[in-house]
């Protein structure tokens, strides 16, 4: 019985927001960048590609239950909050990790 199994992915992910809030920022002491509170939602019809990239080790603590660590790094092609000084934005390069408890019969 094989008690370690890996499991490699990668995925074309298609995302279309509808509604967005913006945070305008302006430069404050020390060069830092200052965000204002969210404004009012705005609705919008935007359609961002990316690609998902993973793995997940599969441990098998019994017959039916294994525990199954993953990793996520989602690509994404929009612009990165490093970038796009002025707005609040989320990065180009996201991480997910986590553990979950996977039962089978």
């Amino acid at each position: 019985m094989h008690h370690l199994r890996v499991v490699l992915l990668t995925a074309l992910a298609v995302r279309q927001d509808s509604v967005q809030r913006r945070a305008e920022g302006r430069v404050g002491p020390n060069r830092s960048v200052i965000y204002d509170a969210l404004g009012a939602e705005a609705r919008l019809n935007e359609w961002t590609a990316g690609t998902v990239i993973g793995g997940e080790p599969i441990v098998k603590a019994s017959e039916h239950i294994a525990i199954v660590p993953e990793v996520r790094l989602h690509l994404i092609a929009r612009d990165d909050v490093t970038t796009t000084i002025g707005s609040l934005s989320v990065a180009r390069l996201v991480v997910r990790a986590g553990v979950r408890l996977r039962a089978t019969f």
